[in-house]
């Protein structure tokens, strides 16, 4: 029971300490809207893998294409599933692009 408490204390202050420009969430994002905007991409994404491989990713597009959305839900996301031992990475970086080219 401490366990799930010092967990939830760990994502309510990485969530404050982030300080998200929004209150945006992959889950409540708007697909249809953003046709330009592969799920499939946004899921891989969000799972994290890019991050423990130390991969770059860049988020590129013309404005208003919910690039600011995204990244905000992705770190959420990150933020709520991240255990403190998968918190390192090590890798190459190589570039990993999503959206309009």
């Amino acid at each position: 029971m401490e366990f799930g408490g010092r967990e939830a204390r760990r994502i309510s202050t990485s969530l404050k300490m982030s300080r998200p420009p929004l209150a945006q969430t992959l889950e409540t994002f708007d697909f249809a809207f953003e046709s330009a905007v592969a799920r499939s991409r946004v899921d891989t994404l969000a799972t994290g893998a890019w991050m423990r491989s130390a991969d770059t990713v860049l988020m590129q597009g013309p404005p208003c294409v919910a690039k600011t959305p995204l990244c905000a839900g992705l770190g959420a996301k990150r933020s709520r599933s991240a255990s403190r031992s998968s918190n390192t990475v090590s890798g190459p970086n190589r570039p990993a692009s999503v959206g309009r080219s």
